[in-house]
């Protein structure tokens, strides 16, 4: 593996190019909104769409199905320190790059378009610590598909939780290692869900927030308003 390889488009193994939409066709990620979220019955975007949908693709511009209909887009008034918690992998340097693709901002309070989920969060009486699995269709075109976790399903993924985290600390690991500093957060989650295949794109039972979280291995460090890892 080499470390002059840098497409947006692609990962390279050392012998073949492999397409970024054709690697993370039919995974699936988790998302666990916030007690803000469910009590306005929105979601904001933010980075949990990362590394699923291409970097240059506005967090505005995805459409997630909810069984046959495309979840709409509302506008909410907010501020851009408000943001930053939904934000974290992009960091604020990267999230204002992304903010001003978006005619409204004005100074310190804007006006963004989040994910309206009062049909979705209704139907299941969706309550805060509930999870939506979501399903990559279409990496490059942003098309993706909702699923609500239910229950039981969320019970039964505690007793896999440890792996998944393991598995994510030995991937983030050798992305380290390959590339040293060279790598800003977002890249870095990204050649970690390369390196680490399949157990962590199919049916997750965590995501890249609780890794941050978690993690006694790594911890997040801050370079002129963009995040990178490194090793304790």
């Amino acid at each position: 593996m080499t470390k002059s390889i840098n497409s947006e488009d692609y990962f390279y193994d050392g012998t073949h190019y492999i397409s970024k939409g054709a690697y993370y066709k039919n995974s699936t990620f988790l998302i666990y909104p916030t007690w803000e979220e469910v009590n306005r019955k929105i979601l904001i975007p933010g980075d949990r769409w990362h590394p699923f949908c291409p970097t240059a693709l506005p967090p505005w511009q995805i459409r997630t199905f909810d069984g046959e209909n495309i979840i709409p887009f509302r506008n909410i008034n907010y501020t851009i320190n408000a943001l930053e918690k939904y934000h974290v992998l992009l960091g604020k340097k990267i999230l204002l790059m992304n903010l001003f693709q978006h005619p409204s901002l004005i100074q310190e309070n804007l006006m963004i378009p989040v994910m309206d989920m009062g049909c979705f969060y209704e139907r299941h009486d969706f309550e805060v610590g509930d999870a939506i699995r979501i399903h990559v269709l279409d990496y490059q075109e942003g098309l993706y598909a909702a699923e609500y976790v239910n229950r039981s399903e969320q019970m039964e993924m505690q007793h896999k939780e440890d792996s998944w985290l393991s598995l994510m600390e030995e991937s983030m690991e050798k992305v380290i290692s390959l590339f040293g500093d060279k790598l800003i957060l977002p890249r870095q989650v990204d050649w970690a869900f390369f390196l680490g295949g399949w157990r962590l794109l199919k049916y997750p039972v965590l995501n890249i927030r609780h890794f941050l979280d978690s993690t006694n291995l790594f911890t997040l460090a801050e370079d002129k308003g963009v995040y990178f890892l490194k090793k304790k």
